[in-house]
């Protein structure tokens, strides 16, 4: 009897231990939807600077995995898609007769992202800070202008850079699932190639910096 007894203590403890492990290591899956509001240079709609990118605000589309080191830390990785529509209206008054025709396309980035957490749970809250690292695959706004006197075209350019984050966010657990909002910050300064008044090509750097706030739907595993 005292076997037994002995025997079904160590298998309870072994599972237990187990259970701990997977807590401990478990890991995440996310989705998450918002906005990217640009600030600084790449708001900027001043004709006397010499490139502004007259970015206006946008959806940013994130997928995110992360993995538990220990309670207060974690690690993952996040795929990310940010496009701002250009305003086409501050660069060219639609009311001007000047103006035959114009088109164009949204600033875009694509983000691989690696993550860490530091995190603060309190009952079935979750607080973090996260800090991201990586890169951007970048394409300029294309904008197409025809006047009586020519066209300005002003081409997507693409360019690859490195690319930050830095978000606080708060996560409420449902179990396996959890809801969350998270802001903060995505930056990059890539190099583009764009003609000058005399047809010259020349590179210059522009800084591609949005606030970001989102709603996220997350599983853990």
């Amino acid at each position: 009897m005292k076997q037994l007894v002995l025997t079904a203590l160590l298998v309870f403890t072994g599972f237990t231990i187990a259970a701990q492990d997977v807590a401990n290591y478990s890991s995440g899956i996310r989705l998450q939807f918002g906005g990217a509001f640009p600030v600084g240079n790449f708001s900027s709609d001043d004709f006397e600077e010499d490139y502004p990118a007259f970015a206006m605000s946008g959806p940013l589309l994130q997928l995110s995995y992360n993995r538990t080191i220990n309670p207060r830390w974690a690690a993952g990785a996040t795929f990310a898609l940010r496009r701002n529509p250009f305003n086409l209206d501050k660069f060219a008054d639609p009311t001007d007769k000047l103006v035959l025709n114009r088109e164009s396309e949204p600033w875009q980035s694509v983000f691989t992202l690696a993550d860490v957490y530091y995190r603060m749970q309190t009952g079935d809250k979750l607080f973090y800070l996260k800090g991201s690292v990586g890169a951007a695959f970048n394409r300029r706004a294309k904008v197409t202008i025809a006047t009586p006197y020519g066209t300005i075209d002003h081409k997507a350019d693409r360019s690859t850079a490195l690319a930050y984050g830095l978000h606080v966010g708060l996560k409420q657990n449902f179990d396996r699932w959890s809801i969350g909002l998270e802001t903060g910050i995505l930056s990059g300064k890539p190099i583009f190639e764009m003609p000058d008044a005399q047809g010259n090509k020349i590179n210059y750097k522009q800084p591609m910096t949005t606030v970001n706030a989102g709603l996220f739907a997350a599983y853990a595993f």
